[in-house]
């Protein structure tokens, strides 16, 4: 469980810990922190924070694709489709707002596609950008006393 993997983590010393959510997520994380830390969450983002922030650990960081990301910062607590599914006209609002560029939300409804349309105008990374610092804001309002970051896998 998500529960035992995060205190083995702590009792092994790690006062940071990895939450991956899918394959890519878990080969970054093998590639670039110690596996004691990594713990695999499924779709379970706020349970797994939750947890880590009961067990006493220092900081949480979230690995996902831009996808999940985008489902974190509108407020999905999981990230299964069963639970909620990204709202294209909000995400258009925030890429308007924040990158000061329409969207065509109508020829794609995936993240993956607004990525390309974004990446064809050179806003790839600032989009990247925006969705890290809003969801990143989003965890930290659901918990304000644990230390996390989050990283989007391109």
């Amino acid at each position: 469980s998500i529960k035992t993997e995060l205190n083995f983590a702590k009792s092994n010393g790690f006062e940071e810990v990895i939450l991956t959510l899918g394959n890519s997520s878990f080969v970054y994380a093998k590639e670039n922190y110690q596996i004691e830390q990594i713990v695999e969450i499924g779709n379970f983002v706020y349970d797994s924070f939750e947890i880590a922030q009961e067990l006493g650990i220092k900081k949480a960081i979230l690995v996902c694709g831009i996808g999940k990301a985008t489902k974190v910062m509108q407020g999905c607590k999981n990230t299964h489709n069963r639970f909620g599914s990204i709202d294209f006209e909000a995400l258009k609002n925030d890429i308007d707002k924040n990158l000061g560029i329409e969207v065509n939300i109508e020829s794609t409804k995936t993240v993956k596609g607004l990525s390309m349309q974004l990446n064809r105008i050179g806003l790839l990374d600032e989009f990247y950008k925006m969705v890290e610092i809003k969801s990143k804001e989003k965890i930290q309002e659901w918990f304000s006393t644990l230390n996390t970051d989050i990283r989007i896998l391109k």
